[in-house]
């Protein structure tokens, strides 16, 4: 019972700090959401999504293929990739 609410403790935390460094990232934003989509982001452009990937990258302390954000259209894209490096 304790591993599962360590794991979810850790998902939380997870959630917080992806969202802290996409607003760090877009600093014209500052209500993103796990459900915000990319296209609703101001300089969420290749670009941005490089700058984005670098910084999760320092963040998490993980490394990340340029295939796992080939896909990547919303903030829980993002979190469903940093998630599957994490486990």
């Amino acid at each position: 019972m304790r591993d599962q609410k360590g794991r979810k403790k850790t998902l939380r935390d997870s959630k917080r700090r992806i969202l802290a460094t996409a607003e760090n990232v877009f600093t014209e934003e500052s209500n993103i959401e796990l459900e915000t989509e990319r296209s609703e982001v101001v300089g969420w452009d290749s670009l941005g999504n490089l700058k984005l990937m670098m910084a999760l990258e320092d963040e998490f302390e993980v490394v990340f293929d340029d295939d796992d954000f080939a896909n990547v259209s919303s903030i829980k894209d993002l979190y469903d990739s940093v998630v599957s490096k994490l486990e």
